[in-house]
């Protein structure tokens, strides 16, 4: 007796038995971790780019693979501690002068 193409199916993939959603379901992993590969070769591609800076190569660690190791987030230069709100406080910046008259201008209203 010759079994029938269902049949053939069967023996050829056994989840065929488990149903549809079952089928799916493995079909969307498959996807989903082959969309994990390429995000990760672009992600380790990213890391190697971003391990070559050196801004935050002070302290070891993971984050000199991360966006932060290019040194674009330095904000402050210079720190002063302000005991008397009249006086004049000029921080040296490597972008210019801050000039605290601008500053103290914007708070008082």
């Amino acid at each position: 007796m010759k079994n029938s193409k269902s049949d053939e199916q069967i023996d050829e993939d056994p989840y065929l038995l488990l149903g549809f959603g079952m089928n799916s379901y493995f079909n969307i992993m498959l996807n989903l971790m082959f969309m994990m590969l390429i995000a990760s070769c672009f992600g380790v591609a990213l890391m190697s780019r971003f391990s070559e800076y050196s801004a935050l190569t002070i302290k070891p660690g993971l984050h000199v693979f991360s966006m932060g190791n290019m040194g674009g987030a330095e904000s402050l230069c210079e720190v002063a501690q302000i005991t008397d709100p009249n006086s004049a406080i000029h921080l040296q910046c490597q972008a210019g002068l801050i000039d605290t008259e601008v500053l103290s201008q914007g708070t008082d209203s």
